[in-house]
């Protein structure tokens, strides 16, 4: 890849936006990362600025003010993120929220926690488009 990737982060928890960003300096690709708090800012961010359309989203589902899961909705119905993919993330395994994410039309949902090696190979098979279940345990290494 010769340009950089753009990459969306949506997450309110400190910790696991660290984690995120030691993950993105070890993917070996060059990362242009944005990021949010809240589903809203997400939003607002990327309607404020016609040219953004971030390659990749990566979408916590427990957010302040406004949901993972609703943002997620808000996401699809704007055409120029047709070939954005998003990435759900949550602490939470339950069978339900993946599935609704799915329905929506997540491109795969990550478990956390994360540990960093188990994040970062998941991240760059993204990033290099492998074919990867939908939902990503940590374990599935």
């Amino acid at each position: 890849m010769n340009e950089s990737i753009e990459c969306l982060l949506v997450d309110d928890n400190t910790s696991d936006s660290q984690l995120f960003d030691i993950c993105i300096h070890r993917v070996g690709f060059a990362v242009e990362l944005t990021k949010t708090t809240t589903g809203l800012e997400a939003l607002e961010k990327i309607n404020a600025a016609d040219l953004y359309t971030p390659d990749f989203i990566f979408l916590d589902i427990n957010l302040p003010i406004m949901s993972g899961k609703e943002c997620l909705i808000e996401l699809k119905k704007i055409d120029r993120l047709a070939k954005t993919e998003i990435i759900m993330c949550s602490n939470s395994a339950n069978p339900r929220d993946v599935e609704e994410c799915m329905n929506s039309g997540a491109h795969h949902f990550f478990t956390k926690p994360f540990d960093l090696d188990a994040f970062t190979y998941f991240v760059k098979k993204i990033f290099i488009h492998l074919n990867l279940p939908f939902h990503i345990k940590e374990n599935a290494t």
